[in-house]
C-alpha cells in the first residue's frame, strides 16, 4: 500500500510537474509575444519621433525660404517705387513679373498676400505708418465712396499663412478725415 501511495504520489507529482512545465512554457510564449509587441511599439515611437524631427526641419526650411522670398519681394517693391513712372524701358515690366513669380512661389508654400488696398484700416492686419488728407492724393477719389481711415497705399505687403495665422502685418497709409490723423 505504501508502494501504491508512493506510485500514485509520484504520478501526481509528474502530472503536476508537467502541468507546471506546460504553464511555464505558455507564460514564456506570452512573454515573448509581449516583448515583440513592446519592441514594435518602441520602433513605431522612434519612427514617429524621426518623422516629427524631419517635419520640424522642413518647417524651419520653409520658414527660411518664405522669409527670403518676402525680403526679395520687398526689395523689388522698393525698386519699383524708385523707378520713374514714365520710364518704360522694360525694367518695370520685368520687376512686376518677378514680383508676381515670387507671390506665386509664396502661395505654393501656403502663404498669401493680404488684400488691404481700398479697404478700411484694421489694426489686426496692418500698421498705419502715415495718413494723408484727400487733397494730397494725386487722383482724389469720389469722397462718397470712401470709408473712414481707408487704406490708400500699401507700403510693405502683409502676409498670412493658409490657416489664417498672420505671418507679417502690412504697413499702410490711410486716408485722413477732417483734422484727424
Amino acid at each position: 500500500m505504501i508502494e501504491e501511495n508512493t506510485t500514485a504520489s509520484s504520478e501526481q507529482t509528474l502530472k503536476w510537474g508537467r502541468s507546471q512545465y506546460k504553464s511555464a512554457q505558455e507564460t514564456l510564449s506570452r512573454l515573448d509575444k509581449l516583448e515583440q509587441t513592446l519592441e514594435s511599439i518602441q520602433q513605431q515611437y522612434k519612427e514617429k519621433d524621426t518623422h516629427a524631427a524631419r517635419m520640424s526641419q522642413l518647417e524651419k526650411k520653409v520658414n527660411q525660404v518664405s522669409s527670403f522670398l518676402i525680403q526679395w519681394l520687398d526689395d523689388i517693391d522698393h525698386l519699383l517705387i524708385k523707378l520713374p513712372e514714365q520710364e518704360d524701358d522694360g525694367w518695370t515690366a520685368m520687376l512686376r513679373q518677378w514680383a508676381d513669380q515670387l507671390t506665386a512661389a509664396l502661395e505654393a508654400l501656403d502663404i498669401y498676400e493680404m488684400d488691404l488696398l481700398n479697404r478700411s484700416f484694421d489694426p489686426r492686419y496692418a500698421e498705419a505708418i502715415d495718413s494723408i488728407p484727400i487733397e494730397a492724393m494725386k487722383r482724389p477719389p469720389d469722397i462718397a465712396g470712401l470709408a473712414p481711415f481707408q487704406v490708400v497705399s500699401v507700403i510693405r505687403r502683409g502676409f498670412v499663412q493658409g490657416q489664417g495665422a498672420i505671418l507679417r502685418k502690412a504697413q499702410v497709409i490711410t486716408l485722413q478725415y477732417g483734422g484727424e490723423a
